[in-house]
This record gives structure tokens, C-alpha cells and sequence, in this order.
């Protein structure tokens, strides 16, 4: 029996899908997830012959985690010790563990606030996210400084996602909760993507179009939440 788990910096969910043929696989797509490890890790071990992980769609990110299989074996995926780990075990007996991790960010503890509370909270948030994004389309694709700008814009989406972690929203804004949590998950792909040199300014531009158009969205839903109540 091989398990291989997976490890991220927020919760993690999916479903475990198999393609069987001459060289059978299984894979599971991770929402609102970013890849920040080896693309391909080569096992040879019992079940599993190798390891793939990529970003397998933009926006919103989905990180797709691919397992090649020597045989077609039995799998299965179940929740690990916290909600930010999935094992997945492939064949009978025996134990075999590979660990991937995507991040060695620590859990963070979840607040509860009131609904009129988060409105508030929401509010702040997604102008700061607004205004990282403004920034981000402003770094130009030559510049001395670009490789600085984008640095620092890594760090602070880096912390807005951990602000957006240690808070659990309202069931009334729990959507526009996802939305923010999918613009800075894009925020920081996008930066990611520029540092290493795989996204052109165009494509950036218009990445951050989308994530703008998200954003905008976060706040109509969360405004809706909020009916304005008319005296009789």
C-alpha cells in the first residue's frame, strides 16, 4: 500500500478521478490552490510510478495532482489529520508514505465575527486587495525595480491570504468570502507567474482584469447580504 499526502496552507478538498488504459493514473484537482513545489517527483515505488502536480487552470486556480500508476490498483481519498491534508492511498497492505507539501504555512485559528461585522471587515479588505491589484498592473514588463515591486506585492498577498485564512464568514457572506479568497489566490499567482517569467505584462493586464471583475463581485454579493430595511 503507497499513500501519498498532500499538505497546503488552506483547506483542501476534491474529488479522485481515474483515466485507466496501457499507462492508468489517477488525479485530483485542488481548488483555489497554487503549486509551489517540484513539478514532477518519480517514485518507482510499488504503485505509483511517478508524481505530477500543475496549475491546471488559472481563474479561479485549480492545481491539478496527477499520480502514474505501474498496475491498475485500487485508490482511495480521505480527509488527513487537519482540513488542509488529503492522503490518498493507492493498492492493499503493506505502508509506504510519500508527504508533498505545498507550503510549511501554519494552521490559523478561525474568528467568528458577527454579520454587520464582516460587512465592515469586507469592506477594508477588498479595497486593500484593489488597490494591490491597481499596483500590480502598474509594474512594467523592463524595469530595475519590477523584480522589487513584484517581491513585495508576494509578501502582501501572502499576508492578505492569511488575514482571509484566520476568518470565518457568516453563512450570509460565505460566497463573498470565496470570491476574495480566489482574488488573492490570483493576486498571488499573477506575481508569481511575472517573477519567473511565464506570464507577459498582457497577460498579467488581463488576468488582474478578471480578478478586479471578482472582486466587484465580492462586494455586490456582500452588499445584497444587507437588505435595507424600509420603516411601514
Amino acid at each position: 500500500q503507497t499513500v501519498v499526502t498532500l499538505v497546503a496552507n488552506r483547506p483542501l478538498d476534491g474529488i479522485l478521478e481515474r483515466i485507466d488504459g496501457p499507462r492508468p493514473r489517477i488525479f485530483v484537482d485542488l481548488r483555489h490552490i497554487v503549486p509551489e513545489v517540484n513539478k514532477t517527483t518519480d517514485v518507482g515505488h510499488n504503485e505509483v510510478r511517478r508524481i505530477r502536480i500543475a496549475l491546471n487552470q488559472i481563474m479561479p486556480p485549480v492545481t491539478r495532482v496527477v499520480l502514474d500508476l505501474e498496475t491498475h490498483s485500487s485508490s482511495t481519498l480521505e480527509r488527513g489529520t487537519t482540513d488542509r491534508e488529503l492522503r490518498i492511498t493507492i493498492g492493499p497492505s503493506s505502508s509506504t508514505t510519500t508527504t508533498i507539501t505545498r507550503s510549511t504555512g501554519k494552521d490559523s485559528s478561525h474568528s467568528e465575527i458577527s454579520s454587520e461585522q464582516y460587512g465592515v471587515w469586507l469592506a477594508r479588505m477588498s479595497d486593500m486587495m484593489s488597490r494591490l491589484l491597481v499596483r500590480e498592473s502598474g509594474i512594467p514588463e523592463s524595469d530595475v525595480n519590477a523584480l522589487n515591486q513584484i517581491e513585495q506585492l508576494k509578501l502582501e498577498w501572502t499576508a492578505v491570504q492569511a488575514e482571509l485564512d484566520s476568518k470565518r464568514p457568516p453563512l450570509p457572506h460565505v460566497a463573498a468570502h470565496e470570491l476574495l479568497v480566489t482574488v488573492s489566490v490570483l493576486g498571488h499567482t499573477i506575481v508569481n507567474l511575472r517573477r519567473n517569467g511565464h506570464l507577459s505584462i498582457l497577460n498579467a493586464r488581463s488576468a488582474n482584469a478578471g480578478a478586479m471583475m471578482l472582486l466587484r463581485q465580492a462586494r455586490t454579493l456582500a452588499d445584497s447580504s444587507h437588505p435595507t430595511s424600509h420603516p411601514k
